[in-house]
Formats: C-alpha cells, structure tokens, sequence
C-alpha cells in the first residue's frame, strides 16, 4: 500500500494519481474505497480522520476512483484516481486520505495509517498559486529541561508552529560545540515529515542513543559512548532549521554542561589503580635491595 502521496495540482486543472495495493494474503480480498479529511492530532503528527463536513467539498474533487476491487492472492495492482481542481480553488494544501477496507472484515497489515480491517494512503494535495509557507519556533530544549547532565543519551526536543496555509517539511542540524571548539553535528527531520497547516510538529533528536540492557551492560556501553565523545564541560547547541520554497531559517541556541560521571570513575579508579601499584612496585624494589644488601653483608663476613 502506498502510504504517502504527493500531488500538485493548479487550479483549473486536474492531475491522475496511482495507488499500489498488493494482497499478501493467501485468499482473494475484496476491497471498498472511501474518503475521508484528516487533520494532525498531536505534536508527534499522528493523523485524525474526520467526518465529512461542508468544508471538506474539496473531497469531490477526487473523481475516477474504483469503489470496489477484487485483489487476487499475492496479486500487485496500480489503482488510477484523478484530482480535478476548480478554477476558483484557493490556493494551499487539503488533505485527503484514501481508504481501503475488507468487506469480510479480515484486517490486512500495510505500510499506511489505518485501523483494524482498513488501511489508507495519505494524500497530500497542494494547490498552486499564491502560497503562505510561515513557520514559527515555539520550543528548542533539552528532555529534560536541565542545565546538567551526566550520561547519554541526550534527548533534545524542537517544536515548531506551521502558520501557513500549506504543509512544511522542515530539515536542519544541531551544532554542538565544547570548550575546545569541537563540532558535532545531529540532523533534524531526516525522515521529511510533514508539518500541516494551523499545527504544531515535535522532531525530537537523541545524541548517542543509550543501551537498555542489565546495569554492568550498560554501564560498560555508556562508559564507551563517553570515552568516543569526551564529552566533558559546557556546550552550546545551535539549532538550524531550512523549510518552504525560498528557503526560509529557523534558529535557537543553548547551552548546557555534561559531566560524565563513569568516565571520571573510570580515570579515578585507572589512577589509584597505578598510584598503588607504583608504591607497590616501589616497596618491592625497596624490600629487594635490603635483602640483597644482607645477603651481601654475609657473604662479607664468612
């Protein structure tokens, strides 16, 4: 099932879109067709599908779609759909998504949003003219919102608001940079998510992911991410985010100490660990020449 679709469309014009289906199943599947608006839930971008409402005219604007489809077992078809836009369209971005559901009710796993027994590809539909591509940075912090840490992974969290009237697929770095100008560089929304209009997306972005095994695992895992990075001192995380045509910028700053606790164990223990066998070392060669110096003061006096 093809989870995302992109499609431009002027107004005045229409454009045919395809949608790939493939039955995994060992059983003929009998598939029905329905359409539905969506809208972002919540911050993570999870869609919500909404009841047909007299603003979602736009829906009739899908034409050309089978209401109905035999897929064989392990069959792979293309389903065609036209999008024809009118001429007084307003310009910016609806979205549709496109349903499939089994009229046995037997649920079928797929690779877009759906529920149990259906599932759907998501239809982005942009259309052209005079567009409002606005975005606003309404969160860039560190999860949790401290000023110290003492291990990774470092979770850092960036919201930003779409005020525009079309969806956004905001991409930048975070820049990390220490005390002895060292740079680290973490991407943001290496996967192109969507943000949509009149919502709020959270990217979150982890610094070297941690291990979730037992605690001597662990501790030996994370001891090793901090002996790669020497992540010692205080930083500075400045954020960059590039979205829309023209290029626009987003920009945040922080600024935050890390303190890697099992690193400085681990150097402490390394340290007592040589001090005391130096001193041993050292006693021993001590105790040898005194011996020695006997063993000689008798050969001496026979």
């Amino acid at each position: 099932m093809s989870p995302i679709l992109e499609i431009e469309v002027k107004p005045g014009e229409s454009q045919t879109g395809f949608l790939k289906l493939y039955n995994e199943t060992a059983a003929d599947l009998i598939l029905t067709s329905n359409l539905e608006s969506f809208k972002a839930g919540d911050e993570t971008g999870q869609p919500v599908f909404l009841l047909p409402e007299q603003k979602d005219k736009f829906l009739d604007w899908f034409t050309e779609l089978p209401t109905e489809i035999l897929l064989r077992p392990q069959q792979v078809i293309l389903v065609p759909f036209r999008i024809q836009v009118p001429a007084n369209a307003t310009p910016g971005g609806y979205y549709a998504a496109i349903f499939w559901q089994t009229n046995s009710g037997q649920t079928k796993d797929g690779s877009g949003a759906g529920i149990s027994g259906r599932i759907a590809t998501l239809v982005f539909l942009k259309v052209a003219g005079e567009l409002n591509e606005s975005a606003q940075l309404v969160g860039f912090e560190t999860i949790p919102k401290n000023n110290y840490f003492f291990h990774f992974p470092l979770n850092f969290s960036v919201r930003v608001n779409n005020q525009g009237n079309i969806h956004l697929q905001p991409q930048g770095q975070i820049i990390l940079s220490d005390w002895f100008s060292r740079k680290i560089a973490l991407d943001i929304n290496q996967e192109k998510r969507f943000i949509l209009p009149g919502s709020i997306r959270r990217f979150d972005v982890v610094w070297e992911s941690g291990a979730n095994k037992n605690f001597w695992q662990n501790f030996l895992a994370e001891l090793y991410l901090e002996f790669k990075n020497l992540p010692f001192g205080p930083y500075q995380a400045e954020l960059s985010l590039n979205y829309g045509a023209r290029h626009q910028t987003l920009t945040g700053s922080l600024n935050f100490w890390f303190i890697p606790w099992r690193l400085i164990l681990a150097i402490v223990i390394l340290i007592i660990f040589l001090v005391t066998f130096w001193r041993i070392n050292r006693r021993v060669k001590e105790l040898k020449n005194k011996l020695e110096k006997l063993v000689n003061e008798k050969n001496q006096g026979n």
